[in-house]
């Protein structure tokens, strides 16, 4: 037979190619065996592959929760150092024994401010008293007695009489 550029080919030599052989037969099968395994390896190494992605994901997922959880306990920690430095009276205390002495030392300084101003009040009445007896004068605000009695209750200074208005000359 010829083929394109002039050549012979001898087809008993291409049958006789073409027949297989036993060594090329176990070759292959052993080929497809080492195949089959190989595939096995692969398929067994895929799904630990697989496993350790979710563990991989699952871990950092945690690892994200808890990043922020520190966050947040580090802002909190943050806002009640800044809440300690920053005069530290906004701060409740659980021990109320300094707050009631506190108070108590202010309400008994209270007590005895009204008695000191309760003594004035006597002392400036009893003087109003000595000065009509003596037919001194005594000036009168054009105030009425209740505003009179209601501004002095609001000031916290004693209320001291004007001085006596000189003598007239005629």
């Amino acid at each position: 037979q010829m083929l394109k550029f002039g050549q012979l080919i001898d087809l008993q030599l291409l049958d006789k190619g073409m027949v297989k052989d036993k060594g090329e037969e176990e070759m292959n099968n052993k080929l497809e065996v080492i195949d089959a395994a190989n595939e096995r390896e692969l398929a067994k190494l895929e799904r630990k592959h697989r496993g350790l992605k979710e563990s991989l994901l699952a871990v950092t997922q945690e690892n994200t929760a808890l990043l922020s959880r520190i966050a947040d306990l580090s802002a909190k920690q943050f806002s009640l150092e800044k809440d300690l430095n920053t005069g530290g009276n906004s701060v409740a205390v659980a021990d109320a024994g300094p707050a009631v002495r506190n108070e108590i030392e202010e309400r008994n300084r209270l007590v005895s401010l009204v008695k000191l101003q309760a003594k004035e009040v006597d002392a400036l009445k009893a003087e109003i008293n000595l000065l009509r007896r003596k037919g001194g004068h005594i000036y009168i605000s054009d105030r009425p007695p209740a505003q009179d009695q209601q501004y002095h209750e609001s000031s916290a200074t004693p209320v001291v009489p004007p001085p006596p208005a000189p003598p007239v000359a005629e």
